[in-house]
Parts: structure tokens; C-alpha cells; sequence
């Protein structure tokens, strides 16, 4: 079919296995060096490039007996965030999926499949034509156009859930458009995000209302021990936790996470952070000069401790973001721990330094792990922006983003970090400061 179709794109909206179920078979090699043949068909593979989000595969499709020899690019999308008979968390990291894909050429028509291929498969083919409508004529009539593709196919959009779901998708794209800006458009679409609607109100204003703003009295308060945050590479890229000072319950994090680099967010002596644990369960603790050891009698982990201040952060932001960067013992393979004390300290003259304006350390930070999955540690103590570690955790995914797409995705962020815990953003300053950061990063990155 897909060499008949001269089809070039294959979007698949489920994992492999779902609630312990087989779905899916996986009808594509996972090395380049071991292809599969199908019949008279071998499908090989190209490459293969994933985020939190979604895999791109480029697979090599061809006639095993054809000659002379013909050969095809296939790519294959492959959505990771929908569950069976279920709905996505939010609908901006398929609206950024739909976008993406759209940016691909096709040279006929889009394969699109999930497990049964009706509701999955319905609900995506039905977003992505009103979207279609919308960027075309400007109207829609979703309800018609649902009643038109089930006389093709029946039960296309299966639940009740996955109805609304694609409304709601929809009324988000008219709200705020498409939000996966490329490099070279940010700086017009952050001139489209200053300008005013007839309410008075910016779109920028319209975005922190719309997604982030907590509407609940009295207001929600940030996580009180510790939040797991998505990030560009994976869904647990980030944790920021709350303590004021070295516990034993950081400990554990640190360990069961693999932790190996800590970022310390300092604003005064962070020697006053450290308490001096020396056992946590069968671990002992060993602290040296920026480093901590934790043992028992199987294994270790050695864990970095850097320091970012505030100043050096003011004064270059990115240059300390690159710096930070360098010094990672590894890369991306596990979450980026952020602590806030809650307490004043300074920054001791032997450690690193960051800092942050409001401008929250963008800690890109290598670490190496005792198994395949590593992590870095981030620790912001009593703050005037309480949202300082979750800006860390937005422009860190971001940057990744621009750096992997050459695109970025805002709201994207702000709508994942807000659906997780209400109230994570304290102010429309958080939002300024991200855009503001970011078009710094995107400015130098076309120079």
C-alpha cells in the first residue's frame, strides 16, 4: 500500500504495548544493519531522532527484486503520549506533532494508524483536517466533517472523551495559533505576542491567562516536596524539589534517580546549605570540596556539586549557561534535579558559579551514572521568583529544541508545566523573562 499510494509519511499514534497488551507489532528494524523484509519488500533504517514527545524515523523502503534497483524514503512519526480508549494530558503537544509533521513534503497521501485505527487514528485525522480548514478558509464545521469520514470509516473518534478532546485542540489553535515558531520567525512572532486585542489585553497576557494563571481561591502554592517536569529530551527530564536544607529525603532522590551533578542556586554562603548527613538508610554520605560520595556495600555514586550565582548569571546569561554545560560529567539521560532552600546564602569562592535575573540557569549538564540513567541536580534557596526553577527547567528544553529543530515551542512548556501543578508560574514576569531569554539565545544562535 504504501508503495502503491506513493506515501512518504506514516504517523503512528500508540506504543508497542499498552496495560501489558501487544498493539502493535514493530513492522521496522531497530538497526541499521538488520533490515526486515516484508514479502517482496525490505524496509531498512535510516535514522531515528526522539524527544519527550514523539520519535522521527526516516526508514528506506525497496523492491528486493526490483531492477534496476528502486528505493524509497519513508518518514515515520511516532506519537508517545496517548493512551488507549484515553486522551492526552493536554492537547499542545499534539498540536506541536501536527505542526511538525505538516512540515514534512508529501508525496501522497498520509498513512495514519494507531491500534484498532478508529479512535486514535480518528481523533488525529480529524484535528489535523479542521486545522487543514482553519489555515485554508478560516471556518470549520467539525461535527460535519466527523459525520463525513465515518461514512469511510465507521466509529472514527471512538469515546466521548476523545470528542472533546478534539475541540478542545481546536479551540486552542484558534486561541493562540500555531506555537512551533521557527528561528526566523521568533522575533516577528514575538511583535505578534506585544500587540493588543480589543480587550486591551497582549496575546502574551492572553497566554499566562489562558495556560497559566491560576484561577483557584486561595491560590495554589508550588509543590511542597518535589515535582517531576518534562523537559526536550524526556517526560522526567526535571525535578524541582523544596527543602530548605540537606536531608536525608534529598539523599534518597539523588540515589534513586541516579543523580550525579547537583546545581546549586545560590544568593549567599551555600556552605550553610549542607548539614552534614552521613547515613541515609544503608548509604553513607561523604561530602568533599564540590563533591559528594554515596556508598554502601554494592554500589557508589559520586555526585557533583555545582554553585550558580546570581551575578555572574546577570551579567551573561547564555555564557554561563554554555559554561555550566561544559562542565556536565554526562548528557541528557536522566532528570536535572532542582532544589529550592528557601534559605539566603553566598556562593563559596571554590565553586562554580551561575546565577540568574529572573533569567532562571539553564543547566544543560553532562553527568555520568552507576546504570544507563544519569541526572543533575539543581538547588535555588528564598528567591524573589519562586518560578526560578521551573523558567531553569523551560529554557533548558527549549534551547535543547532550538538546537535539535531550530524551532521552539513556548506554550508547549507553559501548558505541560501548568497542567502537572497549578500555580507553578507565580507571575506574567515568569512568561516575559522566558520569551526575553529566549530571544537572546535565538539571535546569537543566526549570527
Amino acid at each position: 500500500m504504501i508503495w502503491q499510494e506513493r506515501s512518504n509519511i506514516i504517523v503512528v499514534i500508540t506504543n508497542m504495548i499498552e496495560d501489558g497488551r501487544r498493539k502493535c507489532d514493530q513492522y521496522w528494524p531497530s538497526s541499521p544493519s538488520s533490515p526486515q523484509t516484508h514479502g517482496s519488500f525490505q524496509v531498512g533504517i535510516v535514522s531515528e531522532v526522539s524527544n519527550t514527545h514523539f520519535v522521527h524515523r526516516i526508514l528506506s523502503l525497496r523492491i528486493a527484486k526490483c531492477v534496476p534497483p528502486t528505493e524509497r524514503r519513508v518518514h515515520q512519526l511516532h506519537f508517545k503520549g496517548w493512551p488507549d480508549h484515553g486522551v492526552p494530558d493536554t492537547v499542545f503537544p499534539l498540536l506541536t506533532f501536527m505542526h511538525y509533521v505538516a512540515e514534512i513534503h508529501s508525496t501522497g497521501p498520509i498513512v495514519v494508524h494507531c491500534s484498532a485505527g478508529v479512535g486514535r487514528s480518528g481523533s488525529y485525522i480529524l484535528v489535523d483536517s479542521m486545522r487543514r480548514h482553519l489555515i485554508s478558509f478560516r471556518k470549520l464545521n467539525l461535527m460535519g466533517h466527523l459525520v463525513h469520514m465515518r461514512r469511510q470509516r465507521e466509529k472514527l473518534v471512538q469515546t466521548v472523551e476523545q470528542y472533546i478532546l478534539c475541540h478542545e485542540a481546536v479551540r486552542q489553535l484558534i486561541r493562540h495559533g500555531i506555537t512551533r515558531v521557527h528561528s526566523d520567525l521568533f522575533q516577528r512572532y514575538l511583535n505578534y505576542l506585544g500587540e493588543e486585542n480589543v480587550n486591551g489585553k497582549t496575546r502574551m497576557q492572553m497566554q499566562y491567562e489562558d495556560l497559566c494563571e491560576c484561577q483557584h481561591t486561595p491560590l495554589c502554592s508550588p509543590p511542597s516536596d518535589f515535582i517531576t517536569l518534562p523537559g526536550y529530551h524526556r517526560p522526567d527530564e526535571f525535578i524541582v524539589a523544596n527543602w530548605p536544607k540537606e536531608c536525608i529525603e534529598l539523599w534518597q532522590l539523588v540515589w534513586s534517580q541516579n543523580c550525579q551533578t547537583i546545581v546549586l542556586l545560590a544568593l549567599g554562603d551555600s556552605d550553610t546549605y549542607w548539614t552534614g548527613v552521613e547515613n541515609v538508610d544503608d548509604l553513607t554520605v561523604q561530602h568533599g570540596d564540590n563533591f559528594v560520595l554515596l556508598q554502601n556495600k554494592e554500589d557508589q555514586l559520586c555526585v557533583r556539586i555545582v554553585v550558580v550565582s546570581r551575578a555572574a548569571m546577570e551579567a551573561d546569561f547564555w555564557a554561563e549557561v554554555e559554561r555550566i554545560q561544559q562542565d556536565r560529567l554526562a548528557y541528557h539521560d536522566a532528570p536535572l534535579l532542582i532544589i529550592n532552600s528557601l534559605r539566603p546564602y553566598t556562593v563559596s569562592s571554590s565553586s562554580h558559579r551561575i546565577s540568574s535575573d529572573g533569567a532562571h540557569p539553564l543547566l544543560l549538564n553532562n553527568v555520568t551514572s552507576r546504570s544507563s540513567t544519569l541526572s543533575l541536580s539543581v538547588i535555588y534557596n528564598d528567591d524573589p521568583s519562586p518560578s526560578l526553577a521551573y523558567c531553569l527547567c523551560a529554557l533548558t528544553a527549549l534551547a535543547c529544541q532550538l538546537e535539535q529543530q531550530g524551532c521552539v515551542d513556548v506554550v508547549l512548556l507553559l501548558a505541560s508545566y501548568s497542567h502537572l501543578h497549578c500555580g507553578l508560574w507565580s507571575s506574567r514576569q515568569d512568561i516575559e523573562m522566558i520569551y526575553k531569554k529566549l530571544a537572546i539565545l535565538v539571535n546569537t544562535s543566526r549570527v
